[in-house]
């Protein structure tokens, strides 16, 4: 890693900068998959202005990386307004999109714009799995062919590959990503609905297929990513997750989350400004808790081998204290694989 950057990480740590933020530009969206956490497609979110003063207030504070989201951050009339705005003041912009509505014109517009990266969903390059789970049946060739012109703008693209019961057979789409120079995200992770529902939470691999992947995944499939929080976590020990205290996450009725994988409410921006927000009790709250409060993990013998999600743990238990089925099932993955690599270099 870059040791300016990592100098810069350490002092946003220490002083509880939010070098990373997300915003969630509005929840419509031009798909209805069978997994997505939020549970209705219904607002189209912040105003243009209000999405600048947001960008305004938090590079003022710190912030350097921003991500868009939603929905489907294309359906908006003024994504390009807020693109340019957001890269005139030098913020690196990543974007996430399922690139259906996307076409020629618009990639070699954005291509203009030095944008981080594109993160783009794709669930299968089987037709019918990828309808099946978007429950669309138009967009699948329109995806192939848009990732394919944004291979020629040379913009750099990453493909997010939720992993469930209707395609967790992924070597296909990682193939594909090698042969075009894509980056590769697989996850396991399937989130319970914003407002609590847990029907899509039936996709998620049962908990030997859950596994198994994830051994995979850590294993011979593991990718060669930077992990800016495990140097954070070298030299912080006492503190569970890094991202606390240099991430945000606000959605698109203004609600702000600790991060974007933690779905507790610590203010909103119609109510309090963002600086407010990260100095008040909530989200200190949160960000104070230390690992030696965490009871469950000072005696599990997978702690050496447990990346603890506070995020993930709260979605599956409502808790900040304990653990969960899925993180102890990764943990298990882990140490599967570091302890097969052991016997290796023995041998």
């Amino acid at each position: 890693m870059n040791s300016v950057y990592l100098k810069m990480l350490n002092e946003a740590y220490i002083e509880r900068i939010p070098l990373n933020a997300q915003i969630e530009l509005l929840n419509m969206c031009n798909m209805n998959c069978k997994h997505c956490y939020i549970p209705q497609h219904e607002n189209m979110g912040l105003s243009t202005q209000k999405v600048k003063s947001l960008v305004d207030e938090l590079q003022e504070i710190g912030m350097l990386n921003l991500v868009l989201t939603g929905g489907e951050i294309f359906l908006r009339e003024d994504i390009f307004e807020l693109i340019e705005y957001i890269r005139h003041k030098h913020i690196s912009l990543t974007l996430l999109t399922n690139a259906s509505l996307l076409n020629e014109d618009k990639i070699q517009r954005l291509s203009k714009y030095s944008i981080h990266s594109i993160g783009v969903s794709l669930y299968s390059l089987n037709v019918d799995i990828y309808n099946d789970i978007t429950q669309t049946k138009e967009y699948f060739n329109k995806v192939l062919e848009n990732l394919m012109l944004l291979k020629k703008y040379r913009i750099r693209v990453r493909i997010n590959m939720p992993l469930m019961k209707l395609n967790y057979l992924y070597d296909e789409v990682k193939r594909f990503c090698i042969n075009n120079g894509f980056s590769f995200r697989p996850s396991t992770i399937i989130l319970p609905q914003t407002n609590g529902g847990s029907e899509n939470l039936d996709l998620k691999l049962k908990d030997k297929e859950f596994m198994e992947t994830n051994v995979k995944l850590f294993g011979d499939d593991r990718q060669e990513i930077t992990d800016n929080s495990s140097d954070l976590l070298k030299k912080f020990p006492e503190d569970p997750c890094p991202s606390l205290k240099t991430s945000i996450s606000i959605d698109c009725s203004g609600n702000v989350y600790p991060c974007n994988s933690m779905n507790l409410k610590v203010g909103n921006v119609y109510e309090s400004s963002i600086k407010e927000i990260l100095e008040g009790d909530t989200l200190n709250g949160i960000r104070n808790i230390k690992n030696q409060e965490l009871k469950d993990c000072a005696t599990c013998d997978l702690k050496p081998y447990c990346s603890r999600c506070p995020g993930l743990i709260f979605a599956e238990t409502k808790s900040l204290y304990g653990c969960c089925q899925s993180v102890r099932l990764m943990a298990i993955a882990n140490k599967i694989v570091k302890e097969g690599s052991k016997t290796k270099e023995e041998s």
